[in-house]
């Protein structure tokens, strides 16, 4: 696995077999790679519907949703409590 394991001054350096390095670097493509910096400030399951939908849409400048595409983005387009108050 690895070729060889340092550690100096509180810090591990780890460098990789080249075997299996490349597919190390494949792993990217297979994984979403998230920001912890904002995801970490989420306070709702919301929030992470939201950040995926968005970081698909990448490069979309302009984004347009009607209340009811919001609704079911959300998953509570059957919800009689969200229905009475965010649809009148």
């Amino acid at each position: 696995m690895f070729q060889r394991i340092h550690y100096k001054e509180g810090k591990f350096e780890f460098e990789w077999s080249n075997s299996l390095l490349q597919h190390i670097l494949d792993l990217k493509d297979n994984f979403v790679l998230t920001d912890l910096a904002i995801t970490s400030k989420f306070k709702s399951g919301f929030s992470w519907i939201l950040y995926d939908f968005l970081k698909g849409s990448y490069g979309a400048w302009h984004k347009t949703l009607s209340k009811e595409e919001v609704m079911r983005l959300f998953n509570v387009e059957n919800r009689q409590t969200y229905i009475k108050t965010h649809l009148n």
